[in-house]
Order: C-alpha cells, then sequence, then structure tokens
C-alpha cells in the first residue's frame, strides 16, 4: 500500500482501535522526500499528510502493535 491508502487504514484503525489487520508498505511508498528530490516533501503530499498523522496520534493509544522493517539500513539517517 502507498502512503494515501496508510491514512486511510489509520484513521479506520483511530475509529474502531480494536480490530486485527495486518498492513504491509514500501518504505519509498510512505517516506517524504527532502526538497530538492525528485518528489518533493509538499505539505499536501499523502507522505507529508501521513507524517503529520503520525506526530498528532503520538501521544495517543498506539495505532500499531509491532512494525518489521526489512531493509532498515535505509532508516540509518
Amino acid at each position: 500500500m502507498d502512503a494515501h491508502e496508510l491514512i486511510q487504514q489509520l484513521e479506520e484503525i483511530k475509529r474502531q482501535p480494536h480490530q486485527e489487520f495486518a498492513l504491509i508498505a514500501s518504505l519509498q511508498g510512505i517516506r517524504r522526500r527532502a526538497a530538492g528530490t525528485t518528489r518533493t516533501s509538499h505539505p499536501d503530499t499523502a507522505a507529508a499528510r501521513l507524517a503529520r498523522l503520525l506526530n498528532e496520534s503520538e501521544l495517543e493509544e498506539p495505532l500499531l502493535d509491532m512494525q518489521i522493517i526489512d531493509e532498515a539500513h535505509y532508516l540509518r539517517n
């Protein structure tokens, strides 16, 4: 799934928090891009909206119980 689909799923999870689910997304499909790259980090992109949703939800009940990140070496920076 991409950032837009992930936003929809996380919003549904916020409405109905005790449902079971599994989501698979590529890091490239959901991450924000730095300005000057091919896909910019414009504030209205789905990736930017996803980042805002996750930041706003930070102090609430966790949306996810577990995350598994393959290719985690991409996260080093």
